[in-house]
């Protein structure tokens, strides 16, 4: 489970998919070097991500933690590949940054040579890749309308102590 913008465990359709499925999950968030370079991105924002993370780890089980690397994800996965077999990558499409978008492209690029699954969920009422903006509202209307994605965090990383 690769982790973006999107740190959260409510609400978080990639995840209850993962579930869903009965997948085993590892979560991952990377604090990528591209993206931290980026002048985009402030400080602030790091911050939120960091408090984030905290959040995350503070709900999950003490023996379960969101794994945070400082590397780009291409670099993460190579070396996730080296303990663990990878079957699939979920995540949420992420939109906005021309550094997002391009990174999500190399990394969509490196899973297809390697045969692993990449299954990105839609972010938001926002759809990537779209030649127009005519059918934005009806897209709005259905992303609000649609449950939410909402799962026990103890079924997703049930502890070992009960």
């Amino acid at each position: 489970m690769w982790f973006k913008r999107d740190l959260r465990l409510r609400d978080h359709e990639p995840l209850y998919r993962a579930v869903e499925k009965n997948e085993n999950i590892l979560p991952l968030f990377c604090w990528e070097p591209s993206l931290i370079a980026d002048p985009h991105m402030d400080m602030r924002h790091w911050q939120f991500i960091q408090q984030s993370i905290d959040d995350i780890n503070a709900q999950l089980p003490s023996d379960a933690r969101l794994l945070t690397l400082h590397c780009e994800v291409i670099d993460a996965l190579e070396l996730i590949a080296q303990h663990y077999a990878i079957s699939a990558v979920r995540s949420y499409q992420e939109i906005g940054l021309s550094v997002t978008h391009n990174r999500d492209i190399s990394v969509s690029n490196y899973l297809k040579k390697k045969k692993i699954n990449h299954i990105e969920s839609q972010y938001g009422a926002v759809m990537r890749g779209l030649p127009h903006r005519e059918q934005w509202q009806q897209n709005w209307d259905r992303h609000f309308t649609t449950k939410t994605y909402d799962i026990g965090v103890l079924g997703i990383f049930p502890s070992k102590v009960t």
